[in-house]
């Protein structure tokens, strides 16, 4: 099979899920290296990712690589911490405005879709 990680190629008598779980980690591999610069998931929390396609450790580390406010310093100052399984994947833009402006007057938004089934008719 074409394009299987290490560890996909270790799981090959798992059928369809291997390619899944190949895609959905080539699909965050693309999402973190080009669509983060313009659009968020900010829907999704990095615990979305555990028992998908990663470990638990191997999400703390993604988490871990942005920044959030964290609580205040003893003088009232804002401080930073380090990202955690809790956490929503960040906005690259501090507002809409700011998005906006960086992208030609577009509002290019998440990328999250959420997927619910259509509701039926009950007025038929």
């Amino acid at each position: 099979m074409l394009g299987l990680c290490g560890k996909c190629t270790s799981l090959k008598a798992r059928g369809d899920f291997i390619i899944l779980y190949c895609s959905i980690r080539r699909g965050y591999q693309v999402y973190k290296q080009v669509c983060a610069a313009c659009h968020s998931m900010e829907q999704l929390a990095f615990r979305n990712l555990v028992g998908v396609a990663y470990t638990e450790e191997e999400v703390k580390e993604f988490a871990e690589e942005y920044e959030y406010p964290g609580d205040n310093d003893e003088e009232g100052n804002p401080t930073t911490r380090p990202g955690k399984l809790s956490d929503y994947f960040p906005n690259p833009y501090p507002n809409d405005e700011a998005a906006k402006f960086a992208n030609n007057g577009e509002w290019v938004g998440s990328r999250c879709v959420k997927l619910t089934p259509p509701r039926p008719n009950l007025d038929t």
